[in-house]
């Protein structure tokens, strides 16, 4: 018979994995397959031109003006239409490699003509860098901008972020397997809600309205969430492990307090890892780190815990009996 801990520990992963495996993911392209299908939600869309799916990825050549590019047409846009326009937060995740640089170019637009939109473009022109924009018909754009634009030929990835409860439109960029790369643009949305956004067109490769030139590159996957990510789904995205976080699952719960517990040097041990526990990153487990990870535990959902996990007081209880056994050794 599985002890009370056991049945814990598999409740929570049960739990955990449930909601990775949803988690305010709405749609999803990841090309991996062969088509430009959704995975997730029923948003498939249609390639166009010289578009193709090969080798895990959107083939996009580029050059035209609407041309070569994957559409979402019929019940296809009005899913994705419901989804932009139905939520207070959405975030969008593209992984893209650029072979031409080109102004203005779109790795994906959503909108209707050239007052109402919202998309990621590479390079924007004037010496803009990298942005996000958002025009609902009123006020005009807003826009997040201004980062590096990322070379060609490299793999990157943006995670773009627009959240009424803020206020704000967020853009984070990076060369992709480099968190060391990332940089963060932020500008106020002045209030203006997704709700409002006309939505007859969406693209992945080129601009809605406008008259700019498809993007020549590839897409490895685009992702759609209804919510806005949180630091920690966008640490555990772009492969930055938070102290604490022991098995790199994105939270902070019993297990990681488990695996300090269990790896714990005193103040004099050395060559301590994230993994291990070593929260303060000097090179041991010590009691500073056991009590930082309590301080920062989160349980398995990721969001600030109130009250300790059941299974916490047990452990503390056990790390207090290897603290002073450790001591009087």
């Amino acid at each position: 018979m599985k002890s009370n801990q056991q049945l814990l520990a598999a409740g929570c992963a049960a739990a955990l994995a449930a909601g990775q495996a949803t988690g305010g993911l709405a749609h999803e392209w990841s090309f991996d397959n062969g088509t430009a299908n959704d995975s997730v939600g029923n948003a498939d869309l249609t390639l166009n031109g010289g578009a193709s799916v090969s080798g895990g990825r959107l083939n996009l050549p580029g050059g035209g003006v609407r041309v070569d590019n994957a559409e979402a047409t019929g019940g296809d846009l009005a899913e994705l239409a419901n989804t932009i326009n139905g939520t207070d937060a959405l975030s969008v995740v593209i992984r893209y490699r650029t072979n031409v640089a080109q102004n203005w170019s779109k790795t994906f637009m959503a909108g209707d003509g050239t007052s109402n939109y919202l998309d990621h473009t590479p390079q924007r022109g004037n010496g803009q860098g990298q942005g996000i924009t958002l025009n609902t018909g009123t006020g005009g754009e807003v826009q997040a901008s201004g980062l590096p634009v990322i070379g060609t030929g490299v793999d990157a990835m943006t995670i773009a972020i627009w959240d009424e409860g803020t206020d704000s439109l967020s853009l984070r960029a990076l060369e992709e397997g480099s968190p060391g790369t990332l940089q963060t643009a932020i500008n106020s949305m002045g209030g203006r809600d997704l709700a409002d956004l006309s939505i007859n067109e969406f693209y992945l490769g080129s601009a809605v309205g406008f008259g700019d030139q498809d993007f020549i590159g590839s897409l490895g996957s685009v992702q759609i969430y209804d919510h806005a990510l949180s630091q920690v789904e966008i640490n555990t995205l772009i492969g930055i492990q938070v102290p604490g976080d022991t098995d790199g699952d994105g939270d902070i719960d019993d297990d990681d307090l488990n695996a300090a517990l269990s790896s714990f040097t005193g103040p004099s041990g050395t060559g301590a890892t994230i993994a291990e526990g070593d929260f303060n990153e000097d090179g041991d487990v010590d009691v500073e780190d056991i009590m930082s990870i309590i301080a920062a535990h989160t349980g398995p959902s990721g969001a600030p815990a109130l009250v300790p996990e059941p299974a916490s007081a047990a452990l503390l209880f056990a790390g207090g009996l290897l603290l002073a056994r450790r001591r009087c050794s």
